[in-house]
């Protein structure tokens, strides 16, 4: 059995600092969040960051370098490590070897993913340029590995399973290749990884890579080095720049509840977009310059204003979609002053109630003007397995706006009636048009919120917006 401590990480790509605000309040914690180190095993918080406990029980290899949590099961987690791969069916609390068939050399598990259709199924990218071998599958969760297709020689960074369809598959490699020249840049598989096909974009390394969770035909990718975000809206067959009013992008992160809204990290800070990408804006400033180490971008799916990210001096938390970040970081280990030892974060997906709602009620188009400087009205519609006055307003967001306040305490408006007079009280709230994340193209908005009791809701309806921003 190995035993692994610190390591020498490969220097892959550069990271911006940024300086943050103070700790803003925060609404309930949704799922645990897990966090991979260097050296120190697997970090746990199931308070929203505040804090971290390891959780390394039978984790015999501390390297760890990439973490998937089953989305059907949240308790079992997968946990990619130099060389090994780990599951726990418990949520941390002990871990297992689960690497069978997979090389016995010290690759970096870099890439771990999970097919959302079937728990069975998973994919991991090996970080080796001697391997002709660098994607490999378990149709057993994790009892037993084979390689898949053949992406010769190359390092995989980034795995993603479409949504849509379980064997459609894209693989990211990075810059270097040995012996060179060896194909490189983007993959794409329609067989469950049997066969790989190149997508055009041979630049060489794309250290991020994301799926329009919405329109999987929708795909960001991020040229390494800094050189931009590229989108695709045909399943990677042509690629066009987005880029304006960013520099340098380095991470790319989807909202999975309005993929009309990401994140970037890019050269002198984290920026905003929340028309798909076709503009950015900078959600800090402070930019104290360039250094080395690995950086990473992960939203909440219960609370996608809730975003993470980690800079080489931690872990940082924004709780209002960017405008204001905060250190959370605490009982996370270092590797020395300033210098954060987390590798990889994975948020644990919460299990939503699935409530009905009406956008604009009265309106069979649901149109939403977004230049009008005025209030959409939506209700959550009572059931007869779902009563909506136990909806906490002061939780819930439409398209990432917060239900408007009044008065100096913040008191949600909101008004109980009968909307579809069906002999139920339905909760009606207010949203300003102005606060609305939708871009032109959008025909749907996601409502999010919790219960009285913290059940997180989840409710869908079709919109029309027009004129377009």
């Amino acid at each position: 059995m190995k035993v692994w401590n610190k390591i020498n990480w490969p220097i892959l790509y550069l990271l911006a600092i940024i300086f943050v605000a103070a700790v803003p309040a925060t609404r309930a914690n949704s799922g645990a969040i897990y966090a991979g180190t260097n050296g120190f095993g697997i970090y746990k918080s199931t308070d929203g960051g505040a804090s971290w406990s390891a959780i390394n029980a039978g984790l015999t290899n501390l390297a760890v370098t990439s973490i998937v949590v089953d989305p059907n099961n949240p308790s079992t987690l997968y946990a990619g490590t130099r060389g090994e791969i780990f599951k726990s069916t418990n949520g941390g609390g002990n871990w297992i070897p689960a690497s069978s068939g997979l090389p016995d050399a010290d690759n970096l598990m870099l890439s771990l993913t999970i097919d959302p259709s079937n728990s069975e199924v998973l994919y991991v990218g090996v970080f080796d340029n001697f391997l002709r071998d660098s994607i490999f599958k378990t149709v057993d969760g994790g009892a037993s590995w084979a390689a898949v297709g053949i992406i010769e020689n190359r390092s995989v960074v980034v795995l993603a399973v479409s949504p849509a369809d379980p064997n459609v598959i894209y693989a990211a490699t990075d810059l270097a290749c040995n012996p060179a020249p060896c194909p490189h840049g983007l993959f794409k598989s329609t067989d469950g990884g049997a066969h790989w096909i190149t997508l055009g974009l041979n630049f060489a390394g794309y250290p991020s890579l994301v799926i329009d969770p919405s329109n999987p035909s929708t795909l960001y990718a991020v040229e390494a080095g800094g050189r931009g975000v590229l989108k695709s809206n045909d399943s990677g067959e042509n690629w066009t720049a987005a880029n304006s009013g960013i520099p340098q992008p380095r991470r790319v992160a989807i909202n999975p509840s309005n993929p009309s809204t990401l994140y970037a990290l890019a050269s002198d800070g984290v920026y905003k977009s929340v028309d798909g990408a076709s503009s950015w804006t900078k959600t800090v400033s402070g930019f104290l310059g360039f250094i080395l180490g690995s950086q990473l971008l992960a939203i909440d799916p219960a609370n996608p204003s809730t975003v993470f990210a980690v800079f080489q001096e931690g872990v940082f938390k924004t709780t209002n979609g960017g405008g204001t970040w905060f250190s959370s970081s605490s009982g996370l280990p270092e590797l020395g002053p300033g210098s954060t030892a987390v590798t990889t974060l994975a948020i644990e997906p919460s299990s939503f109630v699935s409530v009905n709602i009406d956008i604009k009620p009265g309106d069979d188009k649901n149109t939403i003007n977004m230049k009008s400087n005025g209030t959409v009205l939506v209700a959550i519609l009572s059931s007869a397995e779902f009563d909506a006055t136990t909806v906490d307003p002061a939780t819930v967001t439409l398209a990432e706006a917060h239900v408007v306040t009044q008065g100096k305490a913040d008191i949600p408006i909101t008004n109980i009636q009968d909307v579809n007079r069906d002999g139920r009280v339905d909760l009606v709230l207010h949203f300003k048009t102005q606060d609305l994340q939708l871009a032109s193209d959008v025909t749907e908005a996601v409502l999010l919120g919790e219960t009285f009791s913290g059940e997180f809701i989840r409710g869908v309806d079709s919109v029309r917006i027009v004129p377009s921003r």
